[in-house]
């Protein structure tokens, strides 16, 4: 009998099965997006309540300027927030020091990134360290270390110096060109769109540093290594839009489904990878052969990263297929984020003219005790307003404004200061000093909202005043981050590893721009206006357009 019931189930099933599935889905959504929040800890926390049944705040976060929508969470709701997203699955942002200590140098590898963060830059970077996870990453990580030393950043410096004058030297000819012919021009001003010309410089430099190679790309005439990235990282890597993110979340869930959606742009992504596999293992093969030779790494990155791969037993080592991985990463890394950093920082100073007066008061005076522009990095540090500045402008404007963490198991992760949380069925509350969470949990770390939170800065913290660290006392919490307590470069084993090489461009960039070179706003009386806009780094562009990236200032010779 008991067999007779469930064939004739089967059957019942195989007749109907849309309905049942029908059915399935719509029992689930239920679940999902009733029953299981009762029970869950997670929707219980402080957050805005859903917009959409389906896309929960999904679409707010989206429609926001960067990460602007996390920022006002927090100043509402306090330093946890929960909302919805797809389908019901919800984030947990954390603007509290000892939570994202927790996740971030406590269990890095129990937090590892979730598909949707990746996308399609996982195809670009695939075996880099960006992706890297668990004892892979380590060892990954180990052997770079030494990549990024001090020393090895120090041995860069003539080669960031000869693509910051190339640069400063082409904007200096675009001023005289131009005189005379315009109300801007005739005051010895040219409008400039420095986004174009600093992307640009940013890959000549990286190119020099990681490749010992001239990608020659301010010229306009790009080698072929140069050429093969520029096109890959502009098939993957333009403005991230609603749509695009969307599509992220979804192939978080249906990883499989870019081949199917947009065949067309997965193999134009697939081909140009090929082609960059074929350059950099040209490259590769062309520093072994050198170093053979020479028996010396020289003075770029890649040649080091052989150099130390060489000397570490073989069950260290990294294959020629991640060596190549981690040139990608270097490319893509280096050149888009620090590229935007400077983007920000010569808005920041155009509209902040006293700052840049004392700026350049103070590099002027340090090149004339030197009596040359090219400061080593060592003078450079010295100088505690550029410090300042540049601390200020990396606050601020964080090339990489938010990522996202999953947990791998479950887990609690402790807080700075109890929470208020609703209990089960909406009376009262209690206070949560650590929140539990299940595996597949997924973490946001709000790198922008951190930097801005009044609770590390004080009132002012969406100022720029470059001046609060000139005083000892203002410096944030330092537990959950890798430099001068900002999150800009994250912190513990999957911080950015290239900060040093970072800061030592922008550094240098500011050193021999700033020297030679005014910048102001474009418009008399300020403006255009520029917002925040999601790409691999945090964009600038003109309020209004719906793509590309602006930002035109007018500069004109010191």
């Amino acid at each position: 009998m008991f067999i007779h019931d469930c064939l004739m189930l089967i059957l019942s099933i195989k007749k109907n099965y849309k309905s049942f599935s029908v059915l399935g889905l719509v029992a689930w959504l239920i679940y999902k997006l009733y029953i299981q929040p009762t029970f869950s800890i997670i929707s219980r926390l402080p957050g805005p309540k859903p917009d959409n049944l389906l896309f929960g705040n999904l679409i707010a976060t989206l429609n926001s300027e960067s990460d602007l929508i996390h920022e006002e969470w927090h100043k509402k709701y306090g330093p946890v927030v929960s909302y919805q997203t797809f389908m019901g699955d919800t984030r947990l942002s954390f603007c509290d020091a000892k939570a994202l200590s927790h996740v971030l140098n406590n269990r890095p590898y129990d937090y590892p990134k979730p598909g949707e963060v990746k996308g399609d830059t996982r195809m670009i970077l695939t075996n880099g360290l960006a992706f890297a996870e668990g004892e892979i990453h380590r060892r990954q990580r180990r052997l770079l270390n030494s990549t990024f030393s001090v020393a090895q950043v120090k041995a860069t410096t003539s080669l960031i110096y000869s693509k910051a004058i190339e640069l400063r030297e082409q904007w200096i000819k675009h001023v005289e060109e131009n005189r005379g012919h315009s109300s801007a021009k005739q005051e010895n001003k040219a409008i400039i769109d420095i986004t174009d010309a600093m992307a640009r410089a940013s890959l000549d430099i990286i190119g020099q540093v990681a490749f010992d190679q001239d990608f020659n790309t301010l010229k306009s005439d790009a080698n072929h290594l140069g050429k093969t990235f520029s096109e890959v990282f502009g098939l993957g890597l333009g403005t991230i839009n609603s749509i695009k993110l969307i599509g992220f979340m979804i192939l978080g869930k249906f990883p499989n489904l870019l081949k199917i959606i947009d065949k067309e742009r997965y193999e134009l992504i697939k081909n140009g990878l090929k082609n960059v596999e074929r350059e950099s293992q040209k490259a590769l093969e062309k520093k072994k052969a050198e170093m053979m030779v020479e028996k010396m790494a020289g003075k770029d990155f890649i040649g080091a990263l052989v150099k130390a791969n060489l000397a570490t037993e073989d069950k260290n080592r990294m294959s020629d297929v991640e060596v190549m991985g981690q040139m990608t990463t270097f490319l893509l890394g280096g050149h888009e984020t620090t590229s935007n950093a400077m983007n920000w920082a010569l808005w920041l100073l155009a509209k902040n003219q006293s700052v840049q007066k004392k700026l350049r008061e103070e590099i002027l005076s340090a090149q004339a005790t030197h009596m040359g522009e090219e400061l080593s990095i060592e003078e450079l540090n010295r100088l505690p307003y550029l410090d300042a500045v540049c601390r200020e402008c990396l606050r601020l404007f964080p090339p990489i404004s938010m990522t996202i963490r999953m947990a791998r198991e479950a887990d609690n992760i402790p807080l700075s200061a109890p929470v208020r949380v609703k209990n089960r069925f909406g009376s009262g509350t209690i206070l949560m000093d650590h929140i539990p969470v299940e595996a597949g949990q997924r973490i946001i770390i709000p790198i922008s909202s951190y930097n801005r939170s009044e609770e590390n800065f004080g009132t002012d913290s969406s100022k720029f005043i470059p001046e609060r660290w000139l005083k000892q006392e203002s410096n944030s919490k330092k537990n959950s981050t890798a430099w001068s307590g900002l999150m800009t470069f994250l912190g513990g084993a999957r911080s950015c590893i290239g900060y040093r090489l970072a800061l030592a461009e922008i550094k240098i960039l500011m050193n021999v721009l700033i020297s030679g070179l005014h910048f102001e706003e474009r418009d008399e009386l300020g403006g255009p206006e520029i917002e925040r806009r999601m790409a691999l780094a945090v964009r600038p562009r003109i309020k209004g357009f719906t793509d590309g990236t602006q930002l035109p200032l007018k500069v004109s010779l010191v």
